[in-house]
């Protein structure tokens, strides 16, 4: 099988076992399975999720065998595909890595979730499905990324789609040729652009993506055809989005799970502790830091400056937003939020906050620049690092830096505490108190589930 081809990935897909892993990567893959869960029922509460259900309900049946989680609504694998990935990234809280520049799990954990629960496969079986669409999502990365990132396309959508159609094809029990033909079906099914980013639609492509990569591996189990080299083809996927040498043929699932990207050092996944754009991570702790050790008065506060890489300065949108949705992309709004209250979680994202006349006077004060030892880093861990330089009345300056997010690669390491605290803060805006602390106890335990039906039932709200 030649390297760097379509089909030479769908054969690891096809031949990779979770019973092969090490401990530490089912591990990871664990946690962040449960995370996702989390910021799904959190994405749930949230007006771009209600709106896509509205479609749902008119679109699809009346009941199917499928749940939309933190809702009492079935439907269809595809559809419920649409909407739960469509709330897990809504928030922006799903989790990351560097080495995709987007949120794998946010598109490929929908899918599993909802193809196999129509499909009554075990918790294991979606484990193992997931990790492997992460880890397929991860391989295309490494040929392609960061150039498809900086030519505009979200790699969350354009990428987490064959993560998704790779995880579903694997649920299905499909061989190498069809598992092919689900990717190149994928591959015309790959849009999701940057320019969304701010808006409803940047969450939609997270759906998109889970419901397109069950559709592609359904339709191949059908024997629907397309390109077996639809990712390498001189008009595929690849080619036809980057120009010569900025892509890397050569590296097209390279080290399939040998070693598996959960245990990448610097490009790996990390855990957000912050519902927002990855880019406003060191800035945010830093502002807490800052508010921690020296309670700056907010009123007091003449100017504020956040030095960064050039990544961050290129994500970065907007300076004091309108609504949610542009807050989850301001830098300048977290840093501010979390300099007046010493935190930034999901009230500091409400609706009636970002209308705080005190928080967007400092959010309008926050000047972005970049660090001159920050141009060029080499290192994908120090994407978004920098220098907060926050500057009073009177000329006292309160300064802090840090070169790594917490719960992020190289970075402090998330807690099983943490993960769960962050779980419960988001199950409880779609379940009732004690359906939250059920669904910790079955989602930590994902691989001892006899049938995803099981855990659909345990996820069904009452109030959306």
């Amino acid at each position: 099988m030649t390297e760097g081809s379509t089909l030479a990935l769908a054969e690891r897909i096809v031949a990779t076992r979770i019973a092969d892993a090490p401990p530490e990567a089912v591990r990871v893959a664990r946690d962040l399975f449960f995370d996702t869960v989390g910021v799904t029922l959190a994405g749930a509460a949230e007006p771009g999720a209600a709106i896509v259900r509205k479609f749902v309900a008119a679109s699809g049946p009346a009941a199917g065998p499928a749940r939309v989680l933190g809702t009492a609504m079935t439907t269809s694998p595809v559809l419920a595909a649409l909407a739960n990935g469509t709330a897990a990234a809504i928030l922006d809280y799903d989790d990351s890595t560097w080495r995709m520049i987007g949120h794998p799990s946010g598109t490929v954990v929908p899918a599993v979730l909802a193809l196999g629960e129509a499909r009554r496969m075990s918790g294991r079986a979606a484990l193992e499905a997931y990790m492997i669409g992460h880890e397929t999502i991860d391989k295309i990365a490494r040929a392609t990324v960061p150039p498809l990132y900086m030519r505009g396309r979200h790699t969350t959508g354009a990428l987490g789609v064959f993560g998704a159609a790779a995880a579903a094809a694997r649920l299905l029990g499909l061989d190498a040729t069809r598992t092919a033909v689900a990717l190149g079906i994928a591959a015309s099914l790959s849009g999701a652009v940057r320019a969304s980013h701010g808006t409803m639609t940047k969450g939609l492509h997270s759906g998109e993506a889970a419901a397109n990569g069950i559709k592609a591996a359904l339709l191949a189990e059908e024997g629907f055809t397309a390109r077996s080299d639809a990712l390498e083809h001189v008009h595929g996927f690849i080619r036809s989005a980057l120009a010569e040498g900025e892509y890397d043929l050569a590296r097209l699932g390279r080290g399939f799970a040998a070693p598996w990207g959960f245990l990448d050092p610097d490009g790996g996944p990390g855990v957000k502790l912050i519902p927002s754009g990855t880019t406003s991570f060191c800035a945010g702790e830093c502002a807490m830091e800052i508010h921690r050790r020296h309670r700056p008065d907010p009123a007091r506060i003449a100017a504020v400056e956040w030095r960064t890489t050039p990544l961050s300065l290129d994500i970065a949108r907007y300076q004091v937003p309108e609504d949610r949705n542009q807050a989850f992309y301001s830098v300048p709004w977290v840093i501010a939020v979390a300099l007046i209250d010493g935190r930034a979680g999901l009230a500091q994202f409400d609706e009636g906050r970002i209308r705080d006349p005190l928080a967007r006077a400092l959010a309008a004060k926050v000047r972005m620049t970049l660090h001159p030892d920050l141009k060029e880093t080499g290192d994908p861990s120090q994407s978004v690092a920098g220098e907060l330089i926050v500057r009073m009345e009177g000329g006292t300056e309160h300064r802090h830096t840090r070169l790594r997010p917490r719960a992020y690669p190289r970075g402090e390491p998330w807690t099983r505490e943490t993960l769960r605290e962050k779980y419960r803060e988001g199950a409880a805006r779609a379940l009732p108190g004690e359906a939250v602390e059920a669904s910790i106890r079955l989602v930590e335990g994902i691989e001892a589930v006899a049938d995803l039906a099981e855990l659909g039932a345990a996820l069904r709200g009452a109030r959306l």
